[in-house]
């Protein structure tokens, strides 16, 4: 856990990298004319290729990571 004191003290990319390792969203990709669905860490690395949605959210409570809704 961080001190208040050294949470204030926190560079501007050490901030966006707080509970970066938790955390992930879902996005959709078309290959070879077919829809899958990509897991995708909060700092942009793709972590798992499925065939469904559901396969991608099971893929990510193996890891878990907690799934941002991004709209």
């Amino acid at each position: 856990m961080m001190d208040g004191h050294r949470a204030r003290h926190l560079s501007t990319e050490d901030f966006a990298h707080l509970g970066a390792g938790n955390l992930a969203y879902i996005k959709t990709a078309e290959i070879q004319n077919k829809r899958f669905y990509v897991l995708v860490s909060a700092l942009g690395q793709e972590l798992v290729v499925a065939p469904s949605y559901e396969a991608a959210l099971a893929a990510a409570y193996e890891r878990d990571l907690v799934v941002a809704s991004l709209n």
